[in-house]
């Protein structure tokens, strides 16, 4: 797996993802669990359980983002553009990210 540093790094780019989530959408939506999970589980573990299977396809902050139009600011689309991403996730896990942005992305289009 991934040496320190990297999850290091990684982790630093969840906390920052979680706080430009609260300053650009306000009180529209604060990802109170995200947070709680980037706390107890770090930001590796917390993405990896974020695209397990088994888990929701969309989670509740993925589909609150996709409602206030801001799929900038989803986990996925921060993983995806990560230069070091092949050596923290699995093949099978970023293209579940991908998978989820894709379909993100033809919702948004049909609403429009």
């Amino acid at each position: 797996m991934a040496n320190d540093s990297l999850e290091r790094r990684f982790d630093e780019a969840m906390h920052d993802l979680y706080e430009r989530i609260v300053r650009e959408c306000g009180k529209r939506y604060h990802p109170t669990k995200f947070f709680e999970m980037l706390k107890t589980l770090g930001g590796v573990t917390t993405a990896h359980r974020l695209l397990e299977p088994n888990s929701d396809f969309f989670s509740y902050g993925f589909e609150k983002l996709l409602k206030l139009d801001l799929l900038e600011l989803t986990m996925e689309k921060m993983i995806l553009s990560l230069d070091y991403k092949d050596q923290l996730f699995q093949p099978s896990e970023l293209q579940r990210a991908q998978e989820r942005l894709d379909v993100a992305e033809a919702m948004r289009k049909t609403r429009a």
